[in-house]
């Protein structure tokens, strides 16, 4: 280059990639511009994450999803979120093990990091955006039979616990007869117990 000799790593262990990179160097004269890497979109995604105060739970989904990026990055010699192209996505998305409403799910929680870096500058589109969500088969989801519910309450019963018995049977109730999801019942305040139509109410009254 000019007759000079640069030592430094590309860190990849793809020759095509390490190719491009020695090209790309050559013609600006020895320097590469600073590019994100994926590593750093990710971490940043991360901490504006918490920043914004996403539930933990929401947060550790992120995280796992980006420990399969990386690792399939790794695989594929990719370093930098710009590498990341249509193309990539669709082969990663291949090879993840999850089906039908898991995979939608994954693929929306891609689709928002990728929104991320776009909204951030580096990268000029959203890769994520054009890739089709997979088709659905899920079977659907049937309500217990009255015996099944009962012997969910016997269950319940025989806890060792008996005060949490008493817990894990007025959680039961709470979600037989509110329709809430778990994730918002066992956040449900017990003060508010006392008020006429409350769930807790009723599942006060029936477990004494």
């Amino acid at each position: 280059m000019e007759w000079k000799y640069f030592r430094e790593s590309l860190k990849t262990r793809s020759w095509q990639r390490a190719t491009s990179l020695a090209r790309e160097m050559e013609d600006s004269g020895g320097e590469l511009g600073h590019k994100t890497t994926i590593v750093e979109a990710t971490d940043a995604f991360v901490s504006d994450a918490e920043a914004r105060g996403l539930r933990p739970p929401s947060v550790y989904k992120y995280k796992l999803l980006f420990k399969q990026l990386k690792a399939f990055a790794e695989d594929k010699g990719l370093v930098y979120i710009t590498e990341c192209d249509i193309q990539s996505l669709r082969s990663f998305r291949e090879s993840w093990k999850n089906k039908n409403f898991s995979a939608r799910k994954k693929l929306e929680a891609l689709r928002t990091f990728f929104k991320f870096v776009h909204e951030s500058g580096w990268q000029e589109t959203n890769p994520a955006k054009v890739i089709k969500p997979p088709k659905t088969d899920d079977p659907p989801t049937l309500p217990y039979s009255r015996d099944e519910f009962d012997r969910v309450l016997a269950a319940c019963d025989k806890y060792p616990d008996e005060r949490n018995a008493v817990r894990l049977r007025a959680l039961t109730l709470l979600l037989r007869y509110s329709g809430l999801r778990i994730t918002d019942a066992v956040i449900t305040d017990m003060r508010t117990g006392g008020a006429t139509h409350s769930p807790w109410s009723c599942c006060c009254r029936v477990c004494h």
